[in-house]
């Protein structure tokens, strides 16, 4: 019997994978069709580059928090639920769960704090109007960064638990904010409400999985301050060797971004319409791969099935 169920598992993963690759491509779709709106309503100009200077600023770091919280979490949570005859102790979890949120809450209060600095680190030859209205982007979409610290523990969960879609909605539900935002809300109050419906849209995806992951985070989630439990030592020492590549991938961005500050306006904006297109391949379907195979894989190391 023990045949047949793992080939249903692996079954299941791979309609997963499937699922996810189709909701990443719908996203990517409708984030090509958020760029040809937002080039047809701005064209390539100023106003877009400091759009996405302030886009970046809040977006980037979590982002690459929310994949390296999820990387180092599962094969730890895995293992608690295998050695623990499948009750994790939640201790530990909630500890890095807690340590995650302060840090959202930390960034975010710099990026409303010292908007200024931070877009003349990342942009440093953008033409004063431009720097102005970057910086006032940025504090006006800082709460956007705690809201994806948080996603960042809800996707986490939701990927253990083996819930992929309502994790993969996100660029589904932001793009179509965004698009919505951009022909309702902008011809009548400008580019501050493009920066208010990513806000707008990274609160919906957190409604979304909050409410897929209602009673596990009523029963167990909570506040915790237990540095020393191995539940968060664990993925805390995962994480660190991921940071090095990450911080690698960001300084490339960044210098990028530098360099094309300098250039003429719109140069930014076409530097990042052109990495949209580019990173279609990977982001579809390597993601899709790594989303919905790592929890099973991690649930099979830890129950020492090889």
């Amino acid at each position: 019997m023990t045949q047949p169920l793992v080939k249903i598992g692996q079954r299941s993963i791979a309609v997963s994978a499937v699922v996810v690759s189709t909701l990443n491509l719908l996203g990517k779709v409708l984030g090509m069709v958020k760029t040809l709106v937002i080039a047809w309503v701005f064209g390539a100009s100023g106003v877009v580059d400091a759009f996405m200077v302030a886009y970046m600023l809040p977006t980037v770091l979590p982002t690459i928090f929310k994949s390296m919280i999820t990387t180092a979490f599962v094969p730890q949570f895995m293992r608690s639920l295998s050695q623990n005859q499948h009750r994790v102790h939640w201790r530990g979890a909630n500890t890095l769960f807690t340590f995650s949120c302060l840090l959202a809450i930390g960034f975010a209060a710099v990026l409303a704090l010292f908007p200024g600095a931070l877009v003349t680190a990342v942009a440093p030859g953008l033409p004063e109007k431009t720097f102005q209205l970057a910086t006032s982007l940025t504090r006006i979409m800082a709460t956007g960064a705690f809201i994806l610290g948080v996603n960042a523990v809800l996707t986490a969960i939701a990927y253990a638990r083996q819930r992929f879609v309502f994790a993969s909605l996100e660029s589904v539900v932001v793009n179509s904010f965004v698009i919505a935002g951009c022909l309702v809300f902008v011809p009548i109050y400008g580019v501050v409400a493009l920066a208010l419906s990513v806000v707008a849209g990274f609160a919906a995806q957190t409604v979304i999985l909050v409410a897929s992951n209602w009673g596990l985070l009523c029963r167990a989630v909570r506040p915790a301050f237990d540095w020393r439990h191995e539940d968060f030592r664990g993925p805390l020492r995962h994480m660190f060797p991921l940071v090095v590549g990450s911080v690698g991938a960001l300084a490339l961005g960044i210098v990028d971004q530098i360099f094309a500050s300098y250039l003429d306006a719109g140069s930014i904006a076409v530097l990042g319409y052109a990495t949209t297109l580019a990173l279609v391949p990977m982001e579809v379907f390597g993601h899709a791969i790594r989303t919905t195979f790592y929890p099973a894989l991690s649930k099979n190391h830890a129950d020492g099935n090889r």
